[in-house]
């Protein structure tokens, strides 16, 4: 059922025992150190958070802390207790007075004792698997987002990050003491933590500072391990070797296919390996490890990273305009603006109080003068996200020059307005070509962003007559099926208002003509999107077909120096029981050259092409809204 369950094996019988019957989503299992419990953490807290822009609702923050007996004959940590005061007799006699000599001999005695408890022999563990999940006790902290649980003696140490839709951006370190029943914090804030191997410490990384702290509350990280003068000596060969082999390895004994497509992989191995003697940088070492996966023809393959050199970026500052060149001097030919509505980023020259327009000179930027010979961007290079000052004037001369303050954008930031200044040219165009009946969605990728641009145009344009969606130069990321949920929600009760119109439920949907637009920029998710949209037919796709690189999820894979590669260890393909054609891509229905020389001219012809096969759909099934009935006469005698 795709949840976690709680195994153990057993040394003595060989055998595998699972414990929990994976009702519940249980992991990061951890034995008390007194073999009494194992502890867990176990999502068992389901309580909805209701969207608050429609009807649906997500499970978050669902993660609690749980014990579980090993055996019958343990008590439950929370078992309840006697909460009777006994009140002691005080001993008048052998009060103040008592002998000196008395005392040593309950030391000695408590001394032998103790001697005699350390040498008793350790009884052997006791896990009784039948009925062990009943025993099960949720222990009291709230339910949130926890992970990597330890144990100690009589208390449990947890991570918790913040809980999906707080504002908190701390992740504190945390135990529950079993005895006392109540829970601490150890460090306020933590990037992760080690329990040592005697279970009295933690050392704690907080931002690149690691301390070793006690498990007590309100712990500091005082006197941060000096970790700048840690040094290593190392054989770059010899290590790029390792690298290279764990590489082969990997995909050896983890790639989906076994037979690797049929590629010799042995034979790859001692090709490639024979040139890491002639590799002089880390860069080498990526190139060659990068040459060697992509014999085998398959998408999500990737290598980087390590140990390669680098130089100081410096980022530049943007302003979201189109530059021009007159008399010798830069000036705006002009803002980029999006949509009205979208607030998320804007030219700062396109803010209210700012008055500067198309047409106006760019004369200086922080008092240093723009060279009309070279990229203005020179005079911004270090300044993404800084206040700066410009020198502006409707001539191309300092005299009746005006300065304003403004912040830059950085590249990110520039991008996004660019894009989504495109993305509202683009509906634009469909609106105008359609008279208003058609809307226009973007999916820049299939990621958390892609499912928020759905969402965000799909319900702002829930009231038009069919959808135009352009998956063009779609990122990927994760596959489809939410995306093809929140377009196919089928119509399925109509409700009658007295005092408002009739409405559809669910509400949020829209169950007219759609086409989808793709090109050979559209890969991965990009891929998995247009086969979905295929495969329910939604609806036709026009365009060209897409990259073609569905062989994957891939796992991420770490390598001695930092480096990392990617192993796909799946394949998608199809419910007829074909692999999706890797490297060849989705065709579409309607075959539309992407024209530079049309585009050029600001003419799409995909576009025109998509708002035309809807408006025909339109034409030959309109959308149908099913009218309320009459009223019923609901008296005895109208019910005969």
């Amino acid at each position: 059922n795709m949840y976690s369950a709680i195994y153990i094996y057993s040394t003595e019988k060989n055998q595998v025992l699972q414990l929990t019957a994976g009702h519940y989503n249980d992991d990061n299992p951890v034995f008390d150190p007194e073999g009494k419990y194992l502890y867990l953490l176990t999502d068992r807290k389901l309580s909805p958070s209701y969207s608050s822009l429609d009807g649906t609702w997500i499970y978050t923050n669902s993660t609690q802390i749980a014990a579980v007996p090993l055996n019958p004959d343990i008590s439950s940590p929370l078992k309840a207790r006697n909460d009777k005061v006994e009140v002691k007799k005080e001993d008048k006699k052998n009060g103040e007075n008592e002998d000196k000599e008395s005392k040593k001999d309950k030391k000695k005695k408590d001394k032998d004792s103790k001697d005699a408890k350390d040498e008793k022999p350790e009884e052997p563990l006791k896990i009784e698997t039948e009925n062990f999940e009943s025993r099960m006790v949720v222990l009291p902290p709230e339910a949130g987002m926890y992970y990597n649980l330890s144990a100690v003696k009589e208390k449990i140490v947890y991570h918790k990050r913040p809980n999906t839709g707080s504002s908190d951006k701390k992740s504190p370190v945390i135990y529950y003491d079993l005895k006392e029943r109540e829970e601490k914090t150890i460090i306020g804030s933590a990037n992760s933590y080690k329990l040592t191997a005697s279970g009295k410490k933690l050392i704690v990384n907080d931002k690149g500072r690691f301390g070793i702290i006690k498990i007590a509350p309100k712990q500091k990280i005082e006197k941060p391990l000096n970790t700048a003068d840690l040094e290593m000596t190392l054989n770059p060969k010899e290590e790029w070797n390792q690298i290279f082999n764990d590489t082969w390895r990997r995909y050896r004994d983890l790639f989906y296919d076994p037979n690797m497509h049929q590629v010799n992989w042995p034979a790859m191995r001692t090709q490639y390996g024979s040139l890491l003697e002639s590799a002089i940088t880390r860069w080498d070492v990526n190139n060659i490890i990068q040459e060697l996966i992509s014999e085998i023809s398959a998408g999500h393959t990737y290598a980087g990273g390590g140990d390669v050199e680098n130089i100081k970026f410096r980022s530049t500052g943007f302003l979201g305009i189109d530059w021009a060149t007159e008399n010798g001097k830069y000036k705006i030919k002009r803002i980029v603006q999006p949509a009205q509505w979208d607030s998320e980023v804007r030219s700062p020259l396109d803010q209210s109080g700012i008055k500067v327009q198309a047409g106006d000179y760019i004369l200086a930027v922080n008092g240093i003068e723009l060279n009309g010979n070279i990229d203005p961007y020179a005079s911004f290079e270090g300044l993404a996200g800084k206040t700066v000052v410009l020198t502006i004037n409707q001539n191309p001369d300092k005299k009746g020059a005006k300065e304003i303050i403004i912040k830059t954008l950085n590249s990110s930031q520039e991008g996004r307005l660019r894009h989504l200044e495109w993305i509202e040219s683009n509906r634009k165009t469909v609106e105008k070509l359609s008279d208003g009946d058609i809307g226009y969605i973007y999916m820049p990728n299939t990621t958390g962003q892609g499912q928020t641009e759905l969402f965000r145009q799909f319900y702002a344009q829930l009231d038009k007559k069919g959808f135009v969606i352009d998956e063009r130069f779609n990122a990927g990321g994760q596959l489809a099926d939410r995306f093809m949920e929140l377009l196919e929600r089928p119509t399925i009760y109509y409700l009658h208002w007295r005092n408002s119109t009739d409405h559809k439920y669910p509400t949020y949907s829209n169950s007219g003509p759609k086409v989808m637009l793709i090109n050979g920029w559209s890969g991965s998710g990009g891929d998995a999107f247009p086969w979905a949209f295929q495969e329910l037919k939604t609806g036709p796709i026009i365009g060209e077909r897409t990259l073609g690189i569905l062989v994957g999820p891939a796992t991420g894979h770490s390598l001695i120096d930092g480096g990392y590669i990617t192993v796909p260890d799946a394949r998608l393909y199809w419910t007829s029981g074909k692999w999706f054609a890797e490297g060849h891509g989705i065709e579409p229905d309607i075959e539309v050259w992407d024209d530079p020389a049309l585009l050029s001219r600001g003419i799409d012809p995909q576009l025109e092409k998509a708002v035309q096969e809807v408006a025909k759909m339109l034409k030959e099934n309109p959308p149908k809204f099913t009218p309320a009935p009459a009223y019923e006469d609901r008296t005895n005698k109208g019910l005969k």
